[in-house]
């Protein structure tokens, strides 16, 4: 697993590499809520966009527990797992 990698041949700066995704994400929703002015107001538009972390890193949590088998109980440590196995096999 390469956290830098970069699935678009055309992205030289690592804009949209794997690490890179949620930061993205937010950025990208960031400039939707501009479009959407004035139906959208910016206070709005600021704390739905503080909602998004959070409630990605969940569904990021939720997705790797099933796919560990992680399925019984959320533990605390599944985060330190998780990040841990990532970067076990970034490291070999």
């Amino acid at each position: 697993f390469d956290p830098d990698f970069i699935c678009n041949a055309s992205d030289t700066s690592g804009r949209y590499s794997y690490q890179a995704q949620p930061a993205i994400c937010r950025w990208n929703l960031a400039r939707l809520a501009e479009a959407l002015v004035p139906d959208l107001p910016p206070e709005r538009a600021e704390q739905v966009l503080d909602e998004y972390l959070p409630l990605y890193n969940g569904y990021y949590l939720s997705n790797m527990r099933k796919k560990l088998g992680l399925l019984r109980m959320e533990e605390p440590e599944d985060e330190i797992l998780i990040t841990e196995l990532m970067q076990t096999m970034h490291n070999t």
